[in-house]
């Protein structure tokens, strides 16, 4: 996910349903009229965002969906983990309730046993 898609998940977590114009200019300057729907249509067809015709009938609504409000908050989250160990060191695995925005879902958690 690149950085507009980034910031198109996260104004939609806060704002909550948005036409498209109202992004661009909640954006500072990341997003622009000839790249949003570039950017928006994958996020569509992954299922992180929906889109609606508006109360106007003309233009599209976009919301976040659940899976769009746990990839953003992954998204936003990542840490980069650097092998500090051999390739053959063991691996455990643990899975942890985690609630982002209200919703409870699990993690998977590694764990490097040296």
């Amino acid at each position: 996910m690149n950085k507009s898609q980034r910031t198109i998940l996260n104004l939609l977590c806060n704002r909550g349903e948005s036409y498209g114009l109202d992004l661009i200019g909640a954006s500072d300057g990341v997003l622009a009229r000839g790249t949003l729907y570039v950017y928006m249509q994958p996020l569509v067809d992954m299922g992180l965002v929906t889109a609606k015709i508006g109360a106007d009938m003309i233009r599209q609504v976009y919301t976040v969906t659940s899976t769009g409000r746990i990839e953003s908050a992954l998204a936003n989250n990542r840490v980069a983990v650097r092998a500090t160990k051999p390739w053959y060191a063991k691996i455990s695995a643990v899975t942890v309730p985690v609630v982002i925005g209200g919703l409870v879902v699990c993690a998977l958690v590694c764990n490097a046993l040296l």
